[in-house]
């Protein structure tokens, strides 16, 4: 007959298993309590038992073609990162080894969770950090570097998003061979691809800012992503792109380094954007009665604030890149107003482009574009 604690593992494998959310965390939470009080007063021997067929059980869920399994499995390795029990160096090197075999992968949910659980790997103790994020973020910038596969691509950006915003120490330590690559992603002609290539750049630009001061300005990755920007707009010779997919590019790169370079504008239009958003309910009827212009407007403001989800989010520490800190680049502020005249003449020139994507970001850009220098947009 099995022991207690070996009999209870399938219990947990099927609570994640489920495809209900709730049920979900509902067994991340009661297995984590378990293991890390009761099984803990268990002999040892019943002890290992469990943990074996735990371990069996959810390498099985992991190698499953179901997605909704490997989520299962990624949030109960997660779960158990920090719980002290068993072999702790081999728990984290088994658990580092099953995260790195979900990915690259099709399902942008699976992506989204392993690398989160990869960076939240990476800030455990019983880790070589600097060399896991270094082989994480090599291993990522080969994927957009080799020949195009849009899971690789996928995978990769997100990847390196999470580990810039998790661990900026060690990631800062491969910054240059990321800008040097980051580019092909942005213009892959699939959206969301440049999307996430872009969320990538902001990452990336966060951590360079956060370690800018005056004695130590190193202009070069700004004026590379400039640089890089300005060629999408002007180069028709990009294999697989239309017009519309450079122009988009660029606009996402630009949108960035505005971004970068105004902090303190930044947080006043969070500010705005939660006041627009959660509006008191006695201004409902005034809202309802509000003109279509200013029902767009505030749309268009819902859709800028979307912030992407993880589920369930309570379990991955480390916000999202749109929740982290804000640190100011001075060095692109100054690149940006040298080049404020190119760079008003970017956005201008694509303002009737019929592409909802280019629509976007340009709406995006207008207001800080406008509060990076007042006197010369109004002028304009």
């Amino acid at each position: 007959m099995a022991s207690k604690p070996v009999s209870i593992v399938q219990t947990y494998i099927s609570g994640l298993r489920s495809k209900s959310e709730d049920e979900k965390s509902k067994t991340v939470h009661e297995l984590y309590h378990y293991v890390s009080t009761e099984l803990l007063e268990v002999p040892p021997g019943e002890l290992q038992a469990f943990m074996d067929e735990f371990n069996h059980q959810i390498f099985n869920l992991a190698s499953s073609a179901d997605s909704n399994d490997k989520k299962g499995a990624i949030l109960a390795t997660v779960s158990l990162i920090s719980v002290d029990v068993g072999n702790s160096t081999t728990r984290i090197s088994r658990s580092a080894n099953l995260l790195r075999n979900l990915l690259p992968c099709a399902d942008i949910g699976v992506i989204e969770l392993t690398a989160k659980a990869v960076a939240r790997l990476a800030m455990s103790s019983g880790l070589n950090s600097a060399e896991y994020v270094e082989f994480e973020v090599k291993r990522a910038l080969e994927w957009l570097g080799g020949e195009r596969n849009e899971n690789r691509r996928q995978s990769a950006v997100i990847l390196i998003r999470e580990l810039a915003a998790s661990v900026p120490t060690y990631f800062f330590q491969q910054v240059g061979p990321f800008f040097d690559i980051i580019f092909c992603a942005v213009r892959d002609p699939k959206a969301s691809i440049r999307e996430g290539a872009v969320s990538a750049i902001r990452a990336a630009l966060q951590v360079t800012a956060q370690r800018e001061v005056k004695e130590t300005q190193k202009p070069q990755w700004y004026q590379q992503c400039f640089g890089e920007l300005e060629h999408g707009f002007v180069d028709e010779n990009l294999r697989g792109l239309t017009r519309d997919d450079r122009v988009h590019g660029s606009l996402l790169v630009l949108n960035e380094l505005l971004r970068c370079s105004n902090v303190d504008w930044e947080v006043e239009q969070q500010e705005l954007e939660a006041v627009a958003l959660h509006q008191p309910e006695r201004h409902a009827r005034h809202q309802q009665q509000s003109a279509p212009r200013q029902r767009r407007y505030k749309a268009m403001l819902l859709r800028l604030a979307q912030k992407p989800t993880f589920s369930p989010s309570y379990l991955l520490s480390g916000a999202p890149v749109s929740g982290q800190p804000l640190y100011a680049s001075l060095t692109c502020r100054a690149l940006l107003n040298a080049k404020y005249t190119a760079v008003c003449h970017h956005v201008t020139s694509n303002m009737y482009n019929k592409s909802p994507y280019v629509q976007q970001v340009i709406l995006a850009m207008l207001p800080r574009l406008a509060a990076l220098d007042r006197a010369k947009f109004c002028a304009k």
